[in-house]
């Protein structure tokens, strides 16, 4: 069986780092993403588009987790947001979780992400 704590390490090291590189190789081919009440993706070009555009609002902003639990092929993931507003050079922070489902090959079929857009700049 797959390690589904290391697949959760990978994607917020390329959340991090090469947020593209996230949705290429994290995702499987079948993927949705919801932000419930927000926002609802499930192809690779609207997804880089909503990265690329979260990228521009908060050029800084990196993923800390704060707790995983695994369950069968979920696992949920308690994190925390930083950044600084580059119009404001302020820091901000806001609390996140996903809910992640995993595929066989440890890529992720389902992403039920939980935050509040309105503690995000830009928005």
């Amino acid at each position: 069986m797959r390690d589904h704590h290391a697949a959760v390490r990978t994607w917020l090291d390329h959340y991090n780092h090469d947020v593209r590189r996230m949705v290429d190789e994290c995702y499987a081919d079948d993927f949705i993403v919801t932000v419930p009440g927000f926002l609802r993706i499930d192809d690779r070009e609207h997804f880089h588009k909503v990265e690329q555009a979260v990228l521009e609002a908060a050029p800084d902003r990196r993923g800390h987790i704060v707790n995983t639990i695994r369950t069968g092929d979920q696992v949920i993931v308690e994190a925390l947001l930083t950044g600084t507003d580059p119009d404001t050079g302020t820091p901000w922070e806001t609390p996140w979780c996903a809910i992640l489902t995993f595929d066989g090959d440890g890529r992720i079929t389902r992403d039920n992400t939980y935050l509040n857009p309105a503690e995000w700049p830009g928005v």
